[in-house]
């Protein structure tokens, strides 16, 4: 067995030892395949610096050994996010440099390393001990002081895994990454992303009507401006405000501008091109998003949600075989991602491919109102029927949210435009979600309509 390596490299709770090919989290093993940790020992022994893609490539496959280098390392940089918790949009170990490489952002420390002493070194440093030099007060530098958004470990566990419960997007049991992001707070108070994190836990609840929209937005802002204060210059919380003014406060310039605030802090945070590129979508603004959402894609190229930013931003611009076609990359890194399914169902019903579209649907996970229009139109009326109740019956027990406009949807497949409106205008007044009506081509058959410029008037998206 090998002894102890000498180079042991130390940042945050973490301890990678080169020599024998391990790697610690508060002195417990986290298991890593052989490439991701060769790339991560390359990168770790070259902190602050830029590490091309072409230098790592020659790091982990030394041999020339290497089939699809560009699907390997993007594979071994996913492992090492995994590994170390790192979230590619907040990185704080990892972070990505669009279209040249890496770059290891975390402090290293190193153990001392203890020599024999010769007599008289022996000697002095009893003297030394004696009084001459108090090593009580020696202070690590400035640079060896880990910078981590919380000092608490187990705060920033529940961080992560509250940011993972808000990816699975379709989900009605959102409740849980609410309780994992105030768990965090309880235990670090001062922790500004655990804020941030509890807005936007708050306006997925409010989005999908499980929390009333306006008691969300306010709650919601709360914990935005609560993140601020404690850090006004983190992207974290101006992005939490963007999100809140896009998805609940119908407030368009108000989320423009703190997503733009948000990038100019944080310019390589792919998931702030991505949320911005959402609101320029559905403000029609089709050549600006989809510079956006590319944008976000070449920042975090393993990144579901910048990818699912380019699938959305070609569905709203109608270009709709190379959003199938994306919908199949998003899906390839992350097969659980429930809206590029949502996106991908909404092609399909687009070019009339309709059990493609509902296969697509049902494989998100949620029965949607896209679901029930896509079954009406295709002449399947009586399952568009039970989506139609199952909606109802939500509604009934959440109310707001997107379940009034869903209903909506459905109604339209069934060629009842009464009923369609009448829905329509339920959402507006319970300040539910209606962005996507300048955009989207489920509500092609209102648009002739008076009553729909008057509703887009009223949402402000005329």
């Amino acid at each position: 067995m090998k002894q102890r390596g000498q180079d042991i490299l130390r940042f945050g709770e973490f301890e990678l030892d080169p020599a024998n090919g391990t790697l610690a989290r508060n002195g417990e093993p986290v298991r890593l395949s052989p490439q991701p940790l060769k790339a991560l020992i390359f990168l770790a022994r070259h902190p602050g610096q830029l590490v091309t893609r072409d230098q790592l490539r020659d790091a982990i496959w030394q041999d020339g050994t290497v089939v699809d280098f560009e699907h390997g390392l993007n594979t071994c940089i996913r492992q090492i996010r995994a590994a170390l918790d790192d979230d590619a949009a907040g990185a704080r170990i990892l972070e990505t440099v669009p279209k040249l490489g890496f770059r290891f952002k975390a402090p290293i420390s190193r153990p001392p390393r203890w020599r024999p002493l010769a007599v008289g070194a022996l000697a002095a440093l009893v003297l030394a001990v004696a009084g001459l030099i108090s090593l009580s007060r020696v202070e690590r530098r400035p640079d060896e002081t880990p910078r981590w958004p919380t000092p608490s470990a187990e705060a920033y566990a529940l961080y992560v895994r509250g940011r993972s419960a808000l990816d699975e997007r379709w989900s009605h049991d959102k409740g849980s990454a609410l309780a994992l992001f105030q768990r965090a707070i309880a235990i670090d108070p001062a922790f500004p992303a655990a804020h941030a994190g509890l807005a936007d836990a708050y306006r997925a609840e409010g989005w999908i009507g499980t929390v009333g929209p306006r008691e969300a937005y306010r709650a919601g802002r709360v914990a935005a401006e609560r993140s601020l204060a404690l850090n006004p210059l983190a992207p974290e919380g101006h992005l939490a405000l963007a999100n809140l003014d896009l998805f609940l406060g119908r407030d368009w310039q108000g989320a423009e501008r703190h997503f733009r605030r948000a990038i100019a802090l944080a310019p390589n945070n792919a998931t702030a091109h991505a949320d911005y590129s959402v609101m320029l979508m559905f403000l029609a603004r089709e050549a600006e998003s989809m510079t956006e959402a590319r944008l976000a894609e070449t920042i975090d190229p393993l990144s579901a949600r910048a990818a699912y930013s380019v699938e959305a931003a070609q569905f709203y611009a109608r270009r709709f075989a190379e959003c199938l076609e994306t919908a199949r990359h998003v899906l390839a890194i992350d097969p659980r991602f429930a809206m590029a399914y949502h996106t991908k169902g909404q092609c399909c019903t687009s070019l009339g491919r309709i059990d493609e579209a509902v296969a697509a649907y049902e494989q998100s996970g949620r029965r949607s109102g896209n679901l029930g229009h896509a079954l009406a139109i295709g002449g399947r009326r009586e399952e568009a029927a039970r989506v139609l109740a199952e909606l109802s019956a939500t509604h009934a027990v959440h109310g707001g949210g997107v379940i009034a406009m869903e209903i909506a949807q459905v109604y339209i497949g069934l060629g009842k435009a009464d009923l369609a409106f009448e829905w329509l205008s339920r959402a507006d007044a319970e300040g539910g979600f209606l962005g996507t009506l300048k955009v989207a081509p489920v509500w092609d058959p209102l648009r002739g309509d008076p009553r729909f410029a008057v509703l887009l008037r009223s949402v402000g998206l005329n």
